[in-house]
């Protein structure tokens, strides 16, 4: 939706141009052959505070016991995955070690026995199987038909005794103060407020949480910023009705925008020139 709204030549580049046949594991959507840096970057890091949570949740409930060696073990296996998409193995090697150190400070910092311990005031929530509400996928009926909005949520947690979205970042130190202002303007940020609310409309709601993972942390002593820095959002009703209806507006026009393209293939126009 976002990247439609921004540029459509970049969407249709993205999920329509042709592949080159015997390239293709789809024939549709062009992507680099290498992923930019803070993209690997903050997938990884994504992951390492996802089984840094995870080491911490039993039989349905959160212990609070987190183990950094455990997401460390469980993102190695995760990270080699993606090995091929560095542009260097330098870089490779680089990014691990990076997102290892940032963890490290994490969980030293807000971890158990940490400087600022989240645990017990923030706890992971569970569904009714006692699974983690972590890196959990919803899908939301929109009540127009048959359209549906999906939304991966880094963490729902209760948060003070509220129940509250968790959404992870990474930036640079001299981005942290932008970033953490930026968040009642962005739309990402709409979206999960939009979802949490559907997913619990009975349930004190205390809006979305953003955790800013800071690169090359110095230290309690040497850094104005902790090892991530955090900032909260809401939303009101109205606003997220609001986004409802964008998000419907911008799907119309997307399959405007798709059924054009068609029609000028179907008129033998090369699908570079119709896209």
């Amino acid at each position: 939706l976002s990247l439609f709204e921004t540029c459509p030549r970049k969407w249709w580049y993205q999920y329509l141009a042709p592949k080159p046949v015997d390239e293709a594991e789809t024939t549709e959507g062009l992507a680099p052959i290498h992923t930019r840096p803070a993209l690997l970057r903050g997938s990884h890091l994504h992951f390492l505070v996802e089984a840094w949570l995870r080491s911490g949740c039993r039989d349905g409930a959160d212990t609070g016991e987190r183990s950094v060696d455990l997401a460390l073990e469980a993102g190695r296996a995760d990270v080699a995955k993606r090995e091929r998409e560095y542009a260097t193995p330098e870089d490779f090697a680089a990014d691990i070690d990076e997102c290892a150190a940032m963890l490290r400070g994490y969980h030293d910092y807000f971890g158990p026995g940490g400087y600022r311990p989240d645990y017990p005031e923030t706890k992971v929530l569970f569904d009714t199987l006692g699974e983690p509400l972590i890196e959990r996928e919803f899908v939301i009926d929109l009540q127009a038909g048959g359209r549906l909005y999906t939304a991966r949520l880094d963490l729902i947690a209760e948060d003070h005794g509220f129940v509250k979205v968790w959404e992870h970042k990474s930036s640079a130190a001299s981005w942290v103060s932008r970033r953490l202002g930026s968040i009642g303007m962005d739309s990402q940020f709409t979206s999960l407020a939009f979802v949490l609310c559907t997913v619990y409309p009975d349930v004190p709601l205390g809006g979305v949480k953003i955790n800013v993972l800071v690169k090359s942390y110095a230290g309690v002593s040497r850094s104005k910023f902790a090892p991530a820095e955090r900032g909260e959002t809401t939303r009101t009703d109205l606003q997220l009705q609001r986004f409802r209806f964008d998000v419907l507006g911008t799907l119309q026009r997307i399959d405007d925008a798709v059924g054009a393209y068609h029609a000028l293939l179907r008129l033998g126009v090369e699908p570079f020139e119709a896209g």
